[in-house]
Formats: C-alpha cells, sequence, structure tokens
C-alpha cells in the first residue's frame, strides 16, 4: 500500500521533501534544499531579490488552501559562499518544525505539503480519499497523460489488512428501528426493495469504529446513501454527525414506546 508522500510525489511532474529543520522556524526563513529549487524551476520560478521576492502561490493539494510566499535569495556571510534560496511569509502558517515539508508542481502549479510522516503505511478508505483530493487539483493536461499512461486492466495486489467485525445483531435492530427510511430529519428517503423482500438501508456509526466508537444501537442511525456520504466526507460531518447522536436518542425513546415488552439496555 503506498504511503502518502509517495501518492503525491506519483502525481506531480516533479516533487522533493525536506524535512523542517528548527533554525527554518526560528529565523522565519524556510531554506529550500537543491531538489526543491529544482521543482520550483521547473515550474517557472527563480529566487528574486530579498527586497523585492517574486511570491509564490503555494497550493496545499489536500484543502486547496493557499500561501503566498516569498522567494528570495539570502546572502550568506564568508568569502565565496553563494547566496541561499529561502521562502518565508505565509509558509509559515503551514509547517512547523520537524515536518517534512513535500513541494511539487504540475508544470502549472507549485504544491506545498506537510507530511507528518512519510514512512507511514494509511488506511485504504484514508488513503482513497487523499488521492482524490490530490488529483482533483492537478493540471488537466497532467492529468490526462496520466489516464492515457495507466494500464487498462485494474493492477491487482495482495494485502494484509485488520477487518473491523461489526455486530449484526445491532445492524438488524437499528434496520428494524428506521424501518427502511433515512432517519436523518427533513430527508425523507426510502430505502428500495432488494431481491429478498427487504429494504436497502445503510448503517453508520456515528462515532466511527475506527475511532473506537461503540458498536451499539446508540451509536448507529439508518442512514441514506446520501446522507451517509455527508456524515463521512463533508466539510460540516462533524456538526452534521453531533446532532444525529441526538436524533439516535429521540428514535430509540420513540422505539421503546413502540415495543414495550422488549427490553433494550442503555
Amino acid at each position: 500500500m503506498p504511503t502518502k508522500v509517495e501518492l503525491l510525489t506519483n502525481a506531480m511532474f516533479r516533487s522533493a521533501v525536506k524535512r523542517v529543520s528548527k533554525t527554518d522556524i526560528s529565523k522565519k526563513a524556510y531554506v529550500v534544499n537543491k531538489d526543491q529549487r529544482a521543482v520550483l524551476e521547473a515550474a517557472g520560478y527563480i529566487p528574486g531579490n530579498s527586497s523585492d521576492p517574486p511570491i509564490i502561490q503555494l497550493e496545499d493539494p489536500l484543502t486547496g488552501v493557499t500561501y503566498p510566499s516569498s522567494y528570495y535569495n539570502s546572502e550568506r556571510v564568508g568569502a565565496d559562499r553563494d547566496p541561499e534560496p529561502r521562502m518565508g511569509q505565509s509558509l509559515f502558517n503551514l509547517i512547523k518544525e520537524g515536518d517534512s515539508l513535500f513541494i511539487g508542481t504540475d508544470g502549472r502549479k507549485v504544491f506545498a505539503s506537510v507530511i507528518v510522516d512519510s514512512n507511514s503505511v494509511e488506511v485504504q478508505a484514508d488513503i482513497d480519499r487523499f488521492t482524490d483530493a490530490v488529483y482533483q487539483r492537478i493540471d488537466l493536461k497532467l492529468l490526462a497523460q496520466f489516464v492515457n499512461n495507466s494500464p487498462r486492466k485494474a493492477v491487482r495486489k495482495p494485502v494484509i489488512v485488520v477487518q473491523v467485525v461489526r455486530n449484526p445483531a445491532v445492524k438488524a435492530l437499528v434496520i428494524l428501528r428506521c424501518q427502511g427510511k433515512c432517519e436523518v430529519p427533513n430527508c425523507g428517503w426510502e430505502g428500495f426493495e432488494k431481491q429478498d423482500g427487504t429494504r436497502f438501508i445503510e448503517v453508520h456509526h456515528i462515532d466511527p469504529l475506527g475511532n473506537d466508537g461503540d458498536d451499539t444501537i446508540w451509536n448507529t442511525i439508518g442512514i441514506c446513501p446520501n446522507c451517509h456520504a455527508t456524515a463521512t466526507y463533508a466539510k460540516e460531518k462533524d456538526s452534521f454527525n453531533a446532532k444525529l447522536m441526538e436524533v439516535v436518542r429521540i428514535a430509540m425513546e420513540n422505539f421503546r414506546q413502540m415495543n414495550p415488552d422488549v427490553q433494550i439496555d442503555g
């Protein structure tokens, strides 16, 4: 499974990584190494005079946030010492000491992203979201080139995964509670009928199992695919999920009233 830094590298025309030093931060002047300088040159940038430096719009490929950063040569004391290319200004809103700063270009824009641990292997779902965010921001011509140069058949690789086993009883009870309808207020979506005669509905863990959330009916909600995607990917997903907890509490109160002979803990 690729790491995030490998995915970023594969998505760019040219790229390089450097660890942010204590001096970079204390002097508010990030020293660009040789490889990163080559990346900036490939994007059409050369360091300017410190009094009037060019400004590079560094775009975080994951968030789309832009960090306007100066790029200049800093004179160094000592005979025969070449000027040192440095970057400043908004870049320091992105980096801190110890980060690995990725700088890459698609030939048009310059991207900058912090890789906290470039060697860590990520969960596949997280990798997929990461990849989507990056590839949606790179130059269309470069993206088309990647598509044209890709094999027609998907690559198959053996992987070892740790699977979270969900309690089927919890899922079944939630499906009974929601009666095949999305429990998100004002949604109104009703699941389609499957071949076995039951209605299709998805079951969402509000506090994710991957974050050590509980596999209980109090942490799960019957939800349509669209609302499920909102709860998983939307910018406002945290506030959206917080509201779902109250929705589940009310749904359980109603379910208990309709089934007084059924003992439900919680």
